[in-house]
């Protein structure tokens, strides 16, 4: 079974599971390249969803796991690049490479499809958190990961997709919508003003745009917290 036009990250890795006969999944982005696989043909020899450890480029840890995600930290990841610990049993691991038994990824639901793009990992590891599922990191996993070079070939698409995943993951969490919104539009506007320093013009396009509707969606959240 093929999917005839680009249903998303998550519902792509569904339809491969679904289809699959194998015991082990192993996700990997089209812009990640494994350095090290630590397990032999039959996959890895430990139970629940395991993550790499991801470097980028310049060979620097991406830090691409973290026992929570609330927007206090995400804030912490993008303006201070802070990592967060690495999870030995709940928490979250980056879905750019990750390894997780098949059978414990149906029993998961997979992915959820109405993340388009992004978050879908942290989602799928939350649940997992909550079903008694192990998560981890193996240190032994390398995999090298050109981050966001599939986002920047369309960076308005991408931003869009990585905005509306994250206002519905952080809504799924309980967290504050308003205060999403909010440093959506402040985090945006540094980057345009970037944007404009470095005279990109698709880039300051992008995140204006972005910043534009992050401001109505808090507007419009401020205003029902109101009534």
């Amino acid at each position: 079974m093929t999917a005839t036009h680009n249903p998303g990250f998550g519902a792509g890795c569904n339809l491969l599971a679904q289809t699959s006969s194998a015991d082990w999944l192993v996700f990997l982005n089209p812009d990640a390249e494994v350095l090290s696989w630590p397990w032999g043909p039959a996959g890895p020899d430990r139970w629940g969803i395991i993550g790499a450890e991801q470097i980028d480029s310049e060979d620097k840890p991406l830090g691409a796991y973290g026992i929570s995600y609330t927007i206090l930290e995400e804030i912490r990841r993008s303006w201070f690049r802070r990592q967060s610990r690495k999870p030995t049993s709940r928490g979250f691991v980056g879905g750019a490479a990750m390894a997780i038994e098949r059978k414990q990824f149906l029993q998961l639901r997979g992915f959820d499809e109405r993340y388009f793009l992004f978050y879908e990992d942290i989602d799928l590891c939350m649940r997992a958190n909550s079903s008694g599922v192990r998560v981890a990191v193996a240190s032994n996993w390398v995999v090298r990961h050109n981050i966001g070079h599939s986002a920047r070939r369309n960076l308005r698409k991408a931003l869009s997709a990585s905005y509306e995943s994250g206002r519905r993951f952080h809504v799924m969490q309980g967290h504050s919508l308003f205060a999403y919104d909010c440093y959506v539009v402040v985090d945006s506007l540094a980057r345009w003003l970037r944007m404009c320093v470095l005279r990109d013009p698709v880039g300051r396009n992008s995140y204006l745009k972005l910043m534009a509707g992050a401001a109505r969606h808090a507007a419009h959240c401020k205003g029902m917290v109101e009534k």
